[in-house]
């Protein structure tokens, strides 16, 4: 479509993939960084199952529950990375997009690839430092940390703040490190 000379399609399509990459984002943000509710849910479920349970070792179906936790939700953010990947290499390839379209879209990827690199790299080096597992989120300016631990002492939660901050830059002030089992 061109409009007073200027051709919009190029802006349309990068206007329509960020709202679109936002949308998905912030949808995959507030499922994954929603803890207290997920803690809370999981809670509910719990004292449901331990209800209706006729087995004399409830704690062991609590403790399978809880361990899903840090598999369940690096499975849903990887679910989510992988459309992500496959959005963005679709308009790449898409012929209607522009050259300009298809650069922003590549930068908006390669971004995507490195949120998902300094990820895996954190919860790897967090398993190296002797926690059993971990999930990192990172954010623009800060970062959450799930931490596979009953509780966390000081020096644990500066240990892994100053990894945090010596991997992505993510200021000591924007780091959460959360405990749970």
């Amino acid at each position: 479509m061109i409009i007073n000379g200027r051709k919009l399609f190029p802006w349309l399509v990068l206007i329509l993939l960020l709202v679109f990459a936002s949308s998905i984002a912030e949808r995959s943000m507030n499922k994954m960084t929603n803890i207290a509710e997920f803690e809370q849910n999981l809670q509910e479920q719990e004292e449901v199952e331990d209800k209706s349970m006729l087995t004399f070792a409830p704690q062991e179906k609590s403790l399978d529950i809880q361990a899903d936790f840090f598999v369940d939700y690096k499975l849903e953010r990887d679910r989510i990375r992988s459309k992500q990947i496959e959005l963005f290499r679709e308009l790449i390839n898409s012929p209607q997009a522009s050259e300009e379209t298809a650069e922003a879209v590549k930068e908006l990827l390669m971004k995507l690839s490195d949120l998902i690199t300094y990820e895996t790299e954190l919860e790897n080096l967090i398993k190296a430092n002797g926690f059993s597992d971990a999930v990192v989120i990172i954010h623009d300016n800060s970062a959450d940390v799930v931490i596979k631990s009953e509780s966390l002492n000081q020096e644990q939660v500066v240990q892994v703040s100053d990894l945090v901050n010596r991997i992505t830059g993510t200021p000591l002030e924007g780091i959460r490190v959360i405990p749970r089992l």
